[in-house]
């Protein structure tokens, strides 16, 4: 009678002479219903992506909004802004509105620096009023936009507000009455 420590070893030793090393790879076998399942998991998976695909055409022509940390953001090197428009009680009340709103509902805009930072292109009172608040800006991302380009679009935002017109008042008077 063999105990169960000789028999192991008989076995172990059994299986090490019969064991021969091949360079063929293991076959193995696969159930059918791990690939059914499979087929339909990467059927549903095209499913979804052909209609993510679809929803992002819609926006194929639009600019990326994003809520922005004010304090990356810089101010245009071209800004037109008088100073004073800054300490009014307009301004005041566009602080509280935003305040009372959690930020700015009107976005920005601006263009990518170097160092993941931001140039304003307009909303130069919008971005000052969520710095001074302490909420991240609303902001939409031009990138690619030239200095040309972002001087006629401030300009073009910012001809009919009110302190523009007062700065520009002598020269369209002279304009029109000449």
């Amino acid at each position: 009678m063999t105990t169960q420590k000789e028999e192991a070893k008989r076995l172990i030793s059994a299986a090490k002479d019969n064991f021969v090393p091949t360079s063929e790879p293991v076959k193995r076998r696969v159930s059918m219903n791990l690939v059914s399942d499979f087929t339909g998991e990467l059927g549903r998976v095209e499913d979804e992506l052909s209609e993510a695909k679809e929803k992002l055409a819609q926006y194929s022509q639009s600019l990326p909004t994003k809520k922005l940390d004010p304090k990356k953001i810089v101010a245009s090197k071209f800004a037109n802004r008088v100073s004073t428009s800054f300490n009014d009680a307009e301004f005041e009340l566009l602080k509280e509105e935003i305040k009372s709103a959690g930020g700015n509902v009107q976005p920005i805009k601006v263009r990518p620096l170097k160092d993941a930072e931001y140039e304003i292109v307009y909303g130069h009172r919008r971005h000052r009023a969520c710095l001074d608040v302490g909420v991240d800006v609303l902001a939409i991302i031009h990138d690619g936009l030239t200095d040309k380009e972002l001087f006629e679009e401030m300009s073009r935002e910012n001809e009919q507000r009110k302190d523009y017109l007062l700065m520009n008042l002598p020269h369209i008077t002279r304009e029109v009455s000449t």
